[in-house]
């Protein structure tokens, strides 16, 4: 069975930068699983995963104004630092997702100052070219009761550089 809209497909993917570093993916032999043409995935990606089927590999590249946009430098801003939880150790490079005015904010920290800390509102892979390399495992039609419970609203789009239990809270940026 081909991939198309509707469909129930699981595929495993190592993320990998232009130059080669690899990002991020799946451990092996455990896929993820998404409803193609629910928005669960980057359009990009699910655009070069149509047509194709089970046991298929491809190496999928995604420009960034098809992924996370161009980096944005307008994005990086200065916080109070009374702004975290108290007594938390802040170091360069944190990545944190806080409650926004907007909705969750993903951001990074780039500075740490006496009273207040320099943050980047882009996302980590901003102004990146990305390659994925796929392995697909399953295309199938659901079943009534997954249709039922993957039907729901699904918060965003599927993001492979969110790892799970990351810092955040009620941090105002």
């Amino acid at each position: 069975m081909k991939i198309k809209d509707g469909l129930y497909v699981t595929f495993e993917y190592s993320l990998f930068l232009d130059g080669g570093d690899r990002v991020g993916g799946t451990e092996p032999d455990r896929p993820i699983g998404f409803i193609v043409g629910q928005n669960h995935m980057l359009p990009a990606v699910e655009k070069q995963l149509l047509g194709m089927q089970a046991g298929e590999k491809a190496s999928l590249w995604v420009l960034p104004q098809e992924a996370y946009g161009e980096y944005d430098p307008q994005k990086q801003q200065e916080v109070p630092k009374s702004n975290f939880p108290p007594g938390m150790e802040l170091q360069r490079g944190m990545f944190f997702q806080a409650k926004g005015a907007n909705g969750p904010v993903a951001f990074t920290i780039l500075a740490v100052n006496d009273d207040s800390v320099t943050v980047d509102l882009n996302h980590p892979l901003a102004g990146k070219r990305l390659r994925l390399e796929v392995e697909v495992h399953d295309v199938r039609k659901l079943t009534p009761q997954e249709a039922q419970q993957l039907a729901a609203p699904q918060q965003g789009v599927f993001d492979p550089l969110m790892p799970p239990g990351i810092a955040g809270g009620t941090i105002k940026v």
